[in-house]
């Protein structure tokens, strides 16, 4: 870890998701070592730390950033750190014709703008949404998604809904994805296998995926390929449904040809709904 030189979105990948793994702080030439469990409670994520410092081999060393995510209901929460400080978190959903967002400030939680761009493609298409306690709503033509984010840049760093200075200032975008199949049973990060396996499922769901995929390499488009991002998916949460819970009583071939079976939805809520019934 000491040695990585992997770029920041290659390095996430290859750390895994829900796992513990290690938090390094580069300090005159020292690693200082965070060697720590995760813990929740009440939908919040705490560490149990364990501190070591060790000599610094190398010169060549980068500054190891730790993410995990968390979906809770229709939102994505990121537990973010870099040098103790919490991150600002955009979350998409990208339908057909729309795309709906939203800026987390992770340190409090506090949603910093949220918004629509509405009939995407069409000549009445607008985007609308709220920040710094004010709504607004502006007629302009987006022919696709790609032109959608721009316009959603210029909401979130110009004029009246300005909330950041420049993209550069997110850490990380999370997507909602309605359909995973049997292929996903987990919050992802992006990368190119991944986009081929939602694609590989629009069959499944051919109003929602498409979109999807659309908003991912949209997304990518305006924040580059650097800024990590996460995908979500609805079904993932009914994954571990048994057979006889998800077949149904139709010819198996249906299965075996298209596909056809119960995958569930809305995951994202029903496993806050569960959690938060755990807790009560």
């Amino acid at each position: 870890a000491s040695k990585c030189k992997l770029p920041l979105s290659e390095y996430l990948r290859k750390l895994g998701l829900g796992k513990a793994v290690e938090l390094c702080e580069i300090e005159n030439k020292k690693i200082n070592n965070y060697h720590f469990e995760e813990q929740y409670n009440e939908n919040k994520i705490s560490f149990d730390y364990n501190i070591v410092s060790l000599n610094l081999p190398t010169d060549h060393t980068e500054e190891i950033i730790f993410v995990n995510i968390i979906p809770f209901s229709f939102n994505i929460f990121f537990a973010f750190m870099q040098g103790g400080k919490q991150m600002k978190i955009f979350v998409v959903n990208a339908g057909s014709s729309s795309l709906k967002y939203q800026l987390f400030d992770m340190e409090n939680e506090a949603v910093l703008a949220k918004g629509n761009c509405e009939k995407i493609g069409n000549e009445t298409s607008f985007i609308g949404g709220s920040a710094n306690g004010e709504k607004f709503e502006t007629p302009v033509f987006m022919a696709n998604h790609t032109e959608a984010f721009q316009q959603v840049k210029k909401a979130l760093t110009e004029g009246a809904s300005k909330v950041i200075d420049d993209l550069s200032e997110i850490s990380a975008v999370g997507h909602r994805v309605v359909q995973g199949g049997a292929l996903f049973k987990e919050s992802t990060l992006v990368t190119d296998e991944v986009i081929k396996g939602i694609e590989s499922l629009c069959d499944l769901a051919p109003l929602h995926n498409p979109a999807h995929i659309q908003g991912i390499r949209a997304c990518v488009d305006v924040f580059g390929e650097n800024v990590p991002q996460v995908v979500v998916f609805d079904n993932a949460f009914h994954s571990t449904m048994p057979a006889e819970a998800y077949m149904f009583p139709i010819p198996y071939e249906y299965y075996e040809k298209y596909a056809i079976r119960r995958y569930g939805f809305h995951g994202t809520s029903h496993r806050f709904v569960s959690a938060r019934c755990a807790e009560v």
